[in-house]
């Protein structure tokens, strides 16, 4: 029952968002390594290659080409949506960093003309969202507030997983409204508590040297062996 109730509620907000906006993804590194698909109005769609090594799980109501560029700060990529204007249109995504202490930072990115990814700054200084736990069926879907980092327009937001949620494996939050482009956008995504593992595993003082020469080289300034002969000139 828990699972049909997000289901409804996360179809739900969704639904409410821009046609543009792209559908929900979880695994940001899988969303980026293959082909994606357009749809388009006229009922018919296709598949494209990029370059890059793209392969983001939005869709189009009609075609256009584009390119994508990589993550700006070591994070995922998952696909936000488009805005059009008279130019053409411009692509949002958001990059997703691994948990540091319990914190969520999510930053908004677009592409240049080149199709290398630039940040996105916005005028907003909160965005609302929604985390569930995705290994417990009990678990219920709780409020959490995005809170954009420094003064004035910002492209780097952040949140503070419920202590309710730290212990889970996984976790899905789902952002229903974020406006880009002077167009109302919605997206998706799932963060492990693995990723905040390996960072803290990362920071981890390193082994001592294996090198067998540094190791002679200590053992003969601690001097000989306790059982090792000495010369004895008397």
């Amino acid at each position: 029952m828990k699972r049909i109730a997000w289901s409804y509620l996360l179809g739900t907000l969704l639904l409410c968002g821009c046609n543009q906006s792209a559908p929900t993804t979880g695994d940001m590194n899988a969303d980026f390594d293959h082909n994606h698909r357009h749809q388009h109005g006229t009922g018919h769609d296709h598949e494209h290659d990029h370059d890059d090594g793209f392969a983001g799980g939005h869709s189009h109501e009609h075609g256009h080409g584009h390119r994508h560029g990589k993550p700006l700060h070591g994070g995922r990529l998952v696909s936000i949506g488009h805005s059009h204007h008279a130019e053409g249109a411009t692509h949002y995504h958001a990059e997703i960093m691994p948990l540091v202490d319990g914190r969520v930072t999510i930053h908004l990115l677009t592409e240049n003309d080149a199709g290398e990814s630039v940040a996105f700054p916005i005028e907003v200084a909160e965005i609302t969202a929604y985390v569930d736990r995705l290994d417990r069926e009990d678990s219920l879907a709780t409020e959490i507030v995005f809170t954009a980092e420094g003064d004035g327009p910002a492209s780097e937001f952040v949140t503070t997983v419920p202590e309710t949620h730290r212990d889970s494996a996984e976790l899905s939050i789902v952002v229903p409204k974020v406006k880009l482009g002077g167009e109302r956008q919605n997206f998706s995504f799932t963060v492990s508590t693995g990723e905040q593992a390996s960072n803290a595993g990362s920071e981890a003082t390193p082994p001592a040297s294996s090198d067998p020469d540094a190791t002679q080289e200590g053992a003969a300034e601690e001097g000989p062996a306790a059982d090792e002969p000495t010369s004895n000139d008397e």
